[in-house]
């Protein structure tokens, strides 16, 4: 598989949260964010969702909005 390179712009906060996970855990960034990228679709696709998004005015879910929408 040939992976395609992205630039995003998250908040500060989250990054750092990704970068504490990634210490340790010893995770890569990388691996972290695609596989959150990968859960976050998966949990669309079981909601019958085609559009991700969290109302009816196409407002995208935040990171929040999405994990407090799993109920572990």
């Amino acid at each position: 598989m040939n992976d395609i390179k992205i630039e995003a712009n998250i908040p500060t906060k989250l990054f750092n949260e990704i970068e504490e996970f990634s210490n340790i855990n010893n995770i890569p960034k990388d691996i972290i964010l695609k596989d959150a990228l990968n859960l976050y679709l998966d949990f669309q696709e079981l909601q019958g969702d085609t559009q991700i998004t969290a109302d009816l005015n196409n407002k995208p879910l935040s990171a929040d909005e999405f994990f407090d929408g799993l109920d572990f």
